[in-house]
């Protein structure tokens, strides 16, 4: 009787460290989805305000998308930025910018740059 007690107990123990492990998985996966649906959705308001002039943003529950000019460098290229999006999902304070030729970029707190690709930006 005593070892069917002991082995209920370490089998509740291995679920219920299995079902922390799982949630703090998902948790990690859905801060994931949220980064690419404010990129996603940052792209199109860029698309839509090289079209008409004017842009949505299509996930104001996530991010706030608004007008950003700054110039930026990346590697030996100059290039105009046009929007960014700032949102709480971004924990380190840091927000998102997408340049005329659709290249999107993580600007930190301290306003380094870097390419969502890897390549080192400077903001200018």
């Amino acid at each position: 009787m005593k070892i069917t007690i002991i082995i209920v107990l370490a089998v509740l123990v291995l679920l219920a460290a299995a079902g922390f492990y799982i949630k703090r998985q998902l948790n990690g996966m859905t801060e994931d989805v949220k980064f690419i649906a404010i990129m996603s959705n940052l792209n199109q308001a860029a698309d839509d305000l090289r079209k008409s002039g004017t842009f949505t943003n299509g996930v104001p529950n996530l991010c706030d998308i608004y007008q950003f000019t700054n110039n930026i460098t990346i590697g030996q290229t100059q290039q105009q930025c046009v929007l960014a999006a700032k949102s709480p999902s971004f924990e380190d304070g840091g927000f998102m910018a997408v340049t005329t030729n659709d290249t999107l970029v993580w600007i930190d707190q301290s306003g380094k740059a870097s390419a969502l690709n890897g390549a080192e930006a400077d903001t200018q």
